[in-house]
């Protein structure tokens, strides 16, 4: 996880002190041939997709069934970052999924 972490830091802090230096005439464009969500990075041809969810829910119970089953709300988090870019030996993919929560296998 941490290690997840570190390299989605890694990848996007240059793509974002890159993305404030330029002006928003140079906003990025649809990039529909790696589907749906894709946008291309300017001057480049990359495409990337961020995306993510959030789930919270209640749970109340009279009677309680395990250490596990405690009365409360709980929350959990997913973020996925998608890049793409084709290169002289093929596309080349980069995926990196982080999530956190009491259960995180949702």
């Amino acid at each position: 996880m941490r290690r997840a972490a570190l390299l989605l830091i890694l990848v996007a802090s240059p793509a974002c002190a890159w993305a404030a230096d330029r002006a928003p005439a140079d906003a990025a464009r649809s990039c529909p041939r790696y589907g749906p969500g894709f946008v291309e990075v300017p001057g480049t041809s990359t495409c990337i997709r961020i995306s993510g969810r959030v789930a919270t829910d209640y749970t109340a119970s009279a009677r309680r069934v395990s250490r596990d089953d405690v009365p409360g709300f709980r929350t959990r988090g997913q973020v996925s970052v998608d890049s793409r870019t084709d290169t002289a030996y093929g596309p080349v993919r980069g995926y990196v999924r982080m999530r956190a929560g009491p259960h995180p296998g949702f």
